[in-house]
């Protein structure tokens, strides 16, 4: 445990060190990226160039209505609670309202509604509440923040916001900042699944170079399927664990609760690099008994980097992060225990842009436990291995001038695919420039992961309709 400390310590030191030598030395080490790129530019989605916007309007509002269906068709019948056949009816309005206080300021207030008809159609009797209070209805606010110039190189944002890091877009190493909604995992993007947080965000910016420091003010973790859900089915437990009193011991956000984090940030034509750390909660917790059973949520560090390099038509990416004081739950007979251990993950990938209108994806990770010990649990108490291996697989292309968007994805875990994985494929029509049509089909495949095997009968065919105003 000492030595984790020191080595947590030690690593924050370095942190500093690098964050304080990229704005002494980042003149120099300009001249030394200039081998790859001469012409370096930091493309930021906060930070474009100033302009001038007396004309602009100061409040723009706009949003958009959709209707999402459903049919699953592999699920079984007859069975309570009714998952089977047709699955979603769910409506679901977003609004934003963008404002403009002054050429440096900005502001937005984002939020949306759902509501999901069908659980009132099968009969809501037949529903554990907790699926009812996730799936049936849900209003909530998302990115609300405002953001500006505190001086030429200097900006800030501060609110509910999105913060993204790392290369990857199919599998999560050093994107840890904001939680995700993994109640339906498999069936978007995931960066349709990502829930914003209240942060305090500070931008540096130098030559090709950001360097950003982050107070993450809310204390807010990962939506989870329910039990008693299609994706938390009661079969995935050995005992009736829907019986259970489990407490769930959230950190309120509070000063003391604060996490931090802070990235440097390289960006040019064909060469990128990052580096991150962070101070953050575990945001899937383990179970403890201290009289009752309780689920904690403990603070853990973080500290990785990503490299891309553009090689002709290719795009080659690297991305890692170590994280220490990871706890893990361990079952021994009717007791549960707490096991450490720190994890290296290490993710390769590369993109193809050699087809007109196509991008070819592949990544693949390692999640690797350093202290490993047989009979390590996940959240939800199905045991890991010591080397987690994922694959990704994407394939995008446009069509009748970029109006028809073809989309397929998978995704499998295993070494050789043998613990599950996921098939997506949709189809996006775009009728008119606000309104869109989407056709999908998303199949699981079981495996060795007891977790996918439980849910590989979630099998369905989607529609949405999409108006945008």
């Amino acid at each position: 445990m000492e030595f984790k400390q020191n080595s947590k310590l030690f690593l924050s030191k370095i942190i500093i060190v690098l964050l304080l030598s990229m704005s002494v030395f980042g003149n120099e080490l300009n001249e030394i990226l200039n081998q790859f790129d001469n012409n370096q530019t930091y493309n930021s989605p906060d930070k474009a160039p100033q302009e001038n916007k007396e004309n602009d309007a100061r409040l723009v509002i706009d949003g958009e209505i959709q209707l999402y269906t459903s049919y699953s068709y592999s699920h079984p019948s007859n069975m309570e609670p009714d998952y089977a056949k047709l699955s979603h009816i769910k409506s679901r309005l977003d609004l934003n309202a963008d404002i403009n206080f002054n050429q440096n300021w900005k502001g937005k207030l984002e939020g949306y509604a759902f509501y999901d008809a069908i659980y009132n159609i099968k009969g809501q009797d037949q529903y554990p509440q907790d699926v009812l209070d996730d799936y049936e209805k849900e209003a909530e606010l998302e990115n609300v923040y405002i953001k500006g110039a505190l001086t030429t190189n200097l900006d800030l944002k501060i609110g509910r916001q999105l913060v993204r890091w790392g290369k990857s877009d199919n599998l999560v190493v050093t994107d840890i900042l904001n939680p995700y909604d993994l109640r339906e995992p498999g069936t978007f993007d995931l960066d349709e699944f990502k829930l914003p947080v209240t942060m305090t965000k500070f931008d540096y910016y130098f030559n090709a170079w950001n360097l950003s420091l982050i107070a993450i003010n809310e204390v807010r973790f990962d939506k989870e399927p329910p039990i008693g859900s299609e994706y938390n089915p009661l079969s995935l437990y050995s005992v009736p664990i829907h019986t259970v009193n489990i407490s769930d011991n959230k950190p309120s956000s509070n000063l003391e609760n604060t996490q931090w984090a802070a990235s440097v940030q390289h960006s040019s034509h064909n060469f990128d690099f990052s580096l991150y750390s962070a101070d953050v909660f575990d945001k899937k917790g383990t179970l403890e008994n201290n009289g009752t059973l309780q689920r904690e949520y403990d603070r853990i560090f973080m500290f990785g980097g990503d490299i891309s390099l553009v090689v002709d038509k290719w795009i080659l990416f690297a991305e890692t992060a170590y994280f220490s004081d990871m706890k893990y739950n361990n079952i021994s007979g009717s007791n549960i225990e707490i096991s450490e251990s720190d994890r290296l993950d290490i993710l390769g990938g590369i993109e193809y842009h050699g087809f007109e209108d196509v991008l070819i994806t592949f990544e693949a990770l390692d999640r690797h436990l350093l202290d490993y010990k047989q009979g390590m649990l996940d959240a939800y108490f199905q045991e890991i291995k010591k080397n987690q291996i994922e694959y990704a697989f994407r394939l995008d292309a446009d069509f009748l001038h970029q109006t028809l968007h073809f989309h397929y994805f998978t995704k499998y875990f295993g070494k050789k695919g043998e613990e599950g994985g996921v098939h997506r494929g949709w189809i996006k029509y775009d009728v008119t420039d606000s309104f869109d049509i989407t056709l999908g089909i998303i199949n699981y495949i079981g495996g060795d992961n007891n977790y996918i095997e439980a849910i590989k009968d979630n099998d369905r065919v989607y529609t949405v309709l999409k108006y945008r105003f």
